[in-house]
């Protein structure tokens, strides 16, 4: 099925690009979809190994109770 539409800016075209997704696909399956797409950007082992050392889980966990000690009970 082919139809020709006209838009007036790329937005419009994104738009009615994801209604015809949504519609055929549903909400969530056209979220994936347009996951697919995006490869993203950078460099993430390079990002991740300039990342100072954040701790260990035992740390982590020393760091939440004492939190939790702190904060007021709801």
């Amino acid at each position: 099925m082919s139809t020709t539409t006209t838009y007036t800016s790329p937005i419009d075209l994104y738009r009615q690009g994801v209604a015809v997704l949504t519609d055929h696909l549903g909400p969530v399956d056209s979220v994936r979809f347009l996951r697919l797409l995006d490869k993203g950007s950078g460099d993430y082992t390079a990002t991740r190994q300039n990342q100072p050392d954040e701790g260990t889980v035992e740390e982590l966990c020393a760091e939440i109770r004492a939190f939790e000690a702190t904060s007021p009970k709801t």
